[in-house]
């Protein structure tokens, strides 16, 4: 990452132009005191935006898909709802073509046995006449009563497929739905996290600042306080040496704004 502009100033002999530069850069990063937590958490804040803005256009089109998503099964559903209204149709009407068939068969075996039980000479009024159409007519009913039993397991069959492909069209969507609104957590997330990292880089670039120029300051004054013989020079020159020191110590605790500034990054970020 390149050095910030205060960074550049306080790496120079500043003349006054730049001085009042390096001052006024200083002051608005938070100068020696290190900066409150709440001005760092307001730039995290502007990071925060940042990449809300930056991740928009993605979130936004994968919000766009959601109904997408949801008329896309919907219509699949109504499809598959119908699918199962026409296999009841279809089916009715394979059984209702057996069953006639049955009928007709049944009715052209009873007519053949009777004629030749007839020609033999057998009464209709005998036993031995309803016996022998009975016989007759037994193979046929049952070779139809095993198509319609097919007839019955293949409708089962086709209408558990079905029933299945509506339930999976359900879950389908449901996933699919979820996925996206996981990615769009996850971009949301993600800016989160990068503004809060971008805002403690800024945070300890402005510390580090302070830092040199809170000990560059105090070695100058260390350095006057040696040099000058002036009691009321040294008894001002030990108190701003106070000054500084009790600022660069506030500088290595974390600054003046009080509580931790992770914990306040998150607190206004969750809030944003």
């Amino acid at each position: 990452m390149a050095d910030t502009e205060l960074q550049q100033l306080s790496k120079t002999d500043r003349n006054p132009v730049q001085e009042s530069r390096y001052q006024e850069l200083l002051k608005s990063s938070g100068g020696l005191s290190g900066g409150s937590n709440n001005d760092i958490a307001s730039l995290a804040a502007q990071q925060l935006k940042m990449y809300q803005e930056a991740n928009a256009p993605a979130v936004q089109s994968l919000q766009a898909s959601i109904p997408e998503i949801q008329n896309k099964y919907a219509q699949q559903g109504e499809y598959l709802q119908k699918q199962v209204g026409n296999l009841d149709e279809r089916y009715k009407k394979l059984l209702d073509s057996i069953k006639g068939l049955q009928q007709s068969d049944v009715q052209a075996t009873t007519t053949n046995t009777s004629n030749e039980l007839g020609r033999r000479g057998i009464s209709a009024e005998s036993g031995l006449f309803g016996k022998t159409v009975n016989e007759a007519v037994l193979p046929v009913n049952s070779a139809y009563a095993t198509q319609i039993g097919e007839l019955g397991s293949a409708q089962q069959s086709a209408l558990d497929t079905l029933l299945n492909q509506i339930s999976g069209n359900t879950q389908n969507q449901t996933a699919e739905t979820r996925a996206v609104q996981n990615a769009i957590a996850q971009l949301q997330a993600g800016g989160n996290q990068n503004a809060i990292t971008s805002a403690l880089q800024l945070y300890q670039n402005q510390q580090s600042v302070a830092q040199q120029e809170a000990d560059r300051a105090l070695q100058e004054k260390l350095a006057a306080v040696k040099t000058t013989t002036n009691p009321l020079e040294q008894e001002k020159l030990l108190a701003e040496i106070a000054k500084l020191q009790a600022q660069t110590a506030n500088i290595s605790s974390g600054g003046s704004g009080g509580g931790d500034v992770i914990t306040e990054l998150m607190s206004l970020l969750n809030g944003a």
